[in-house]
């Protein structure tokens, strides 16, 4: 027997929910409805989603980036940041200030 979320369409959704099941996908969207529905969530922009992703991709590749296997212009491109922003990352003087509150 199927069950009745497999019958569900974009069209069947109202709003920002149907725009949201265009992105990542109508079983996806209603599960999001399940869990959070009702509510007001917050999406932050990629960028500062992945930022920390970004970063540790960028560290995890030092040591081939000081064997010239790969080039810092290669992560740029990688990751979209800055050869002056990998450059900190890669120096560790890209630090959080710790006055910042962690919402983590």
């Amino acid at each position: 027997m199927k069950d009745w979320r497999e019958l569900v369409k974009v069209e069947d959704l109202p709003g920002d929910l149907a725009h949201v099941a265009r992105i990542i996908g109508v079983e996806a969207a209603v599960k999001l409805a399940e869990e959070l529905g009702g509510g007001t969530i917050y999406v932050p922009q990629a960028q500062s989603a992945v930022s920390a992703a970004k970063q540790r991709f960028i560290l995890s590749h030092a040591e081939a980036l000081a064997r010239n296997e790969i080039t810092i212009r290669d992560l740029r491109m990688l990751t979209g940041i800055s050869d002056k922003q990998i450059a900190r990352y890669l120096s560790g003087t890209d630090k959080a200030d710790p006055r910042q509150v962690s919402f983590l």
